[in-house]
């Protein structure tokens, strides 16, 4: 009796597990106040179809742009793709379990595939990493669609680095192909991050992994004389804030007492605080307000003003080196170096 074919199987049914769960992508109320929300559903779905997600861009050359019979274009071409990959997959998996091994094809045409298969990767893992930062969709749940991405593009890394290493080395030369098989995968996420994360902007942010942990507060403002008190409520408020927006840990508060009557609002009190090197140094964050940050120190400075003057609260806090390293890999922050 002949066995069933997976490059017909395979497509067939995460055809039919990929529509249907697009299908019920579509039916997910979108949540009040959620800001950018994807059904977790849709997330799934193209995470465990990963390799078919560049296919959408070539949704820009439908002539429908919009739809086709009423589905999302993008979607239809995404649907189309992943029978592409499943067809592939399920040929690939037919072949290595066949009796007699399958004609093998001229070092060429393998260069060329394989080299096409580590591109690919290399766009899984820019999706993937893009995923872990906070442009992703739904911020306050597990990144599932960047993991699945990222674990398709492991696979991919190592398949087509062995693949092209039998390629161009001859069989009885194969004994060191793992160590160049990982040289291959670790030059290329190095690439690809350096790439798209723009001039150092990746080694940066993982060079806070050799920085020792310590603590760093921006300048007080001149003739701001720290006093031992209590910081306000409302300051306290808006300190913890910040903190579990960002995810931080507080290491120091301090409280300082001046004459002058600083404005409450942004920029007006950062221009007039601190002086032009400081605020070069110390940027800005746009969540909330009175909040600054240098590589992974954040200070969050609060002035409270009255008639006699202004008391200033100052609070250090940092942010751990995960959520630095997955927030700025693709950022280039020179004036921090």
């Amino acid at each position: 009796m002949r066995k069933m074919r997976l490059a017909l199987v395979l497509p067939i049914i995460h055809f039919v597990a990929a529509a249907t769960l697009l299908q019920w992508a579509y039916r997910v109320p979108v949540p009040h106040g959620s800001g950018f929300y994807v059904p977790t559903v849709r997330l799934i779905c193209e995470g465990l179809n990963a390799p078919a997600l560049p296919f959408k861009a070539l949704a820009v050359f439908s002539p429908n742009a919009s739809s086709v019979h009423g589905l999302p274009t993008p979607d239809v071409v995404f649907l189309v793709g992943v029978l592409l990959v499943w067809c592939i997959v399920g040929r690939a998996l037919d072949q290595r379990w066949e009796s007699q091994a399958a004609a093998q094809p001229t070092t060429a045409i393998a260069l060329f595939a394989y080299a096409l298969l580590l591109i690919l990767s290399g766009i899984l893992l820019f999706l993937g990493l893009y995923g872990l930062g906070p442009g992703r969709p739904n911020v306050a749940d597990p990144p599932v669609r960047a993991f699945l991405t990222l674990m398709w593009s492991g696979g991919l890394i190592f398949l087509s680095g062995r693949g092209l290493v039998r390629a161009i080395r001859p069989a009885p030369r194969r004994v060191k192909s793992g160590l160049v098989v990982a040289a291959l995968a670790l030059a290329m996420f190095l690439v690809v991050a350096l790439w798209v994360g723009g001039p150092l902007g990746a080694t940066q942010a993982l060079g806070e992994y050799l920085r020792p942990t310590t603590v760093e507060m921006m300048p007080l403002p001149d003739g701001c004389v720290p006093v031992n008190e209590a910081p306000a409520s409302n300051a306290v408020r808006i300190v913890e804030h910040q903190r579990n927006v960002y995810h931080l840990a507080l290491q120091k508060v301090v409280v300082c007492r001046t004459a002058r009557r600083f404005p409450h609002l942004e920029p007006d009190f950062t221009e007039l605080a601190f002086s032009p090197e400081t605020r070069k140094r110390w940027l800005p964050l746009y969540l909330g307000c009175c909040s600054y940050q240098f590589r992974r120190h954040i200070a969050v400075v609060v002035a409270d003003s009255n008639e006699s003057g202004s008391v200033i609260v100052e609070a250090a806090l940092i942010q751990t080196r995960w959520d630095y390293l997955r927030f700025n890999w693709s950022r280039n922050r020179s004036s921090w170096f």
